[in-house]
């Protein structure tokens, strides 16, 4: 997944300044879809695939008893996440999602909005996404695709 553009300082900072205002298509459009199609987090552990600055980790932290697990190829998604979304039951990890590796059953919930189009190969991190999942599981991902 070469995605790196969140990286890039002036993209990083309107990325930034768009998200603060609550005015981008995140989230009028995106978070409460997401949201909506959400099992109860209650004693979840949650994978956050592109997990970006954590707003929707550190959401789920304040529902999910357990682990959360946020995921992202971004090197300044994941020190904002660190710094402002933060918290006892969250993990963050640089790491592009094509390459990280979870043990089979570790999630409950695995979450991906508005990543997995990058991707190079979709149906080899569906068949991860599905191993990592317990069973019972759900994935919930807002996928933007181009026809």
């Amino acid at each position: 997944m070469n995605q790196k553009a969140y990286d890039n300082e002036t993209f990083f900072e309107g990325y930034k300044q768009l998200r603060a205002t609550g005015s981008g298509l995140n989230d009028a459009l995106e978070q409460p879809a997401i949201r909506s199609l959400l099992p109860a987090l209650s004693g979840l552990e949650v994978l956050d695939l592109g997990c970006g600055m954590g707003q929707f980790a550190a959401y789920c932290a304040d529902s999910a008893e357990k682990r959360i697990v946020g995921v992202d190829i971004s090197e300044k998604m994941i020190s904002y996440a660190r710094a402002q979304n933060a918290g006892d039951n969250i993990e963050y990890i640089q790491m592009d999602i094509e390459e990280v590796q979870f043990q089979d059953n570790a999630f409950n919930l695995v979450v991906s909005s508005f990543v997995m189009h990058y991707v190079a190969d979709y149906t080899g991190l569906l068949i991860e996404v599905y191993r990592w999942l317990r069973p019972g599981g759900s994935l919930s991902t807002y996928v933007s695709i181009r026809l």
